[in-house]
């Protein structure tokens, strides 16, 4: 079972795909929970995906598949971030540092 849990206008476009939409508008925090425990593939947009980071983490330790996509307005930059983090944990450099940055 897969679902998209995000604004009406990213679930709608994969909601046509076969994703089970779960609108966030409204503050529906108890939906995303229930969306987060009952599917095993989940797409969900990057802002929502901030605020869930604790969840995020207990249900993909289930095995369940979490994947992170930008919202209708573009990335939040959320996703690199946290990819850089683990990249840095893992090698012990920052591999995406820009020119200039420390």
């Amino acid at each position: 079972m897969m679902c998209i849990i995000g604004s009406e206008d990213i679930t709608y476009a994969f909601s046509s795909i076969g994703f089970e939409p779960v609108i966030t508008d409204n503050n529906n925090r108890e939906g995303v929970i229930k969306a987060l425990e009952a599917y095993d593939v989940i797409l969900i947009e990057e802002e929502i995906a901030k605020e869930f980071e604790g969840k995020l983490k207990e249900v993909k330790e289930k095995g369940k598949v979490i994947i992170e996509v930008p919202g209708i307005s573009g990335s939040a930059g959320y996703t690199r971030e946290r990819i850089r983090r683990m990249v840095i944990n893992a090698v012990g450099m920052d591999i995406f540092k820009e020119n200039g940055e420390r």
